[in-house]
């Protein structure tokens, strides 16, 4: 199957739930970090505060 977004959810999606290194939204799951911004959600490869740019 081709994803269409690689890594962005596009719209705005509440957070359903987080955990175990992960989070659900939009019907999925993800484990590993989040950006949540009102034009969607993007996975981003990040550990600490200090590596946003």
């Amino acid at each position: 199957m081709e994803r269409k977004y690689e890594g962005f959810l596009p719209g705005r999606h509440a957070i359903e739930g987080y955990g175990s290194g992960g989070f659900r939204f939009g019907g999925m799951s993800h484990r590993g970090s989040i950006l949540a911004a009102p034009s969607g959600v993007r996975a981003v490869d990040i550990a600490s505060p200090d590596q946003i740019a």
